[in-house]
């Protein structure tokens, strides 16, 4: 963004980072009514409290990616209720594995990516089927291999350099 008093204090061409947060909502892929919209704010810089004030009206199940800034938004509050229920990205999980695959070759990584295809299967199957099967799908068939998954990923921590990529990507899926 244009920032004139940079360039008059010999700073540079004038200009510094801003934000343009994207917010977008399209439930066609999966049967719902609502029509598709993206909204576009800008901000100055890159504080949570953008993100808390764009969204302080709003609610229901938020994909995003691992921006600390969101984290308030899916706290529960006394009654145990959160703003938001958080959709993890397994795009986010996959990419760091694939990082490390191209890179090195690893089988486990390998492994992991072939663990993250499967999931996509399944999604690729109930795309468009209505909420209601693709969650009675997710519960039947996805939730046992993200269960498996867990467990195989711990077991991969203690097998591998703790500060390596690899390891990296498994405590940030597993965090989430």
């Amino acid at each position: 963004m244009l920032d004139r008093s940079k360039k008059d204090k010999g700073l540079g061409k004038g200009v510094k980072k801003g934000r343009i947060w994207t917010y977008v909502r399209d439930q066609r892929p999966w049967a719902g009514q609502a029509p598709p919209g993206a909204v576009y704010r800008f901000a100055p810089d890159w504080k949570e409290k953008h993100v808390l004030d764009h969204l302080s009206k709003t609610g229901g199940i938020l994909q995003a990616d691992a921006y600390k800034g969101y984290a308030k938004l899916y706290a529960t509050d006394l009654g145990g209720e959160a703003q938001f229920r958080e959709a993890a990205c397994w795009a986010h999980l996959r990419r760091d594995f694939h990082d490390v695959w191209t890179a090195t070759k690893s089988e486990i990584a390998r492994e992991a990516l072939d663990w993250i295809g499967k999931f996509y299967d399944t999604e690729c199957e109930i795309t468009g089927l209505s909420a209601e099967t693709r969650c009675a799908v997710r519960q039947e068939r996805t939730k046992p291999l993200v269960e498996a998954f867990r467990t195989w990923a711990e077991a991969q921590l203690t097998r591998i350099p703790g500060k390596s990529d690899l390891a990296k990507a498994f405590r940030y899926g597993l965090s989430r």
